[in-house]
């Protein structure tokens, strides 16, 4: 099944994704995961950091 989204929204949902990914991925970047407490030396790090965007961008599609 797919889900597509009617013409009118794409250019609103476009325009909004990135603000919004933007204050979600701030907060769960240094709020929640609190993330500037790990050092950035392994591998195993930047992992971390990428599942947190990732997680930050899917949040942002739900919202909105």
């Amino acid at each position: 099944m797919e889900i597509h989204l009617p013409k009118s929204i794409n250019k609103f949902y476009y325009f909004l994704f990135p603000v919004i990914f933007v204050l979600i991925g701030y907060n769960n970047i240094f709020n929640n995961w609190e993330l500037p407490l790990f050092g950035f030396n392994e591998l195993e790090d930047f992992g971390r950091l990428l599942f947190v965007l990732g997680i930050s961008a899917c949040e942002s599609t739900l919202m909105i």
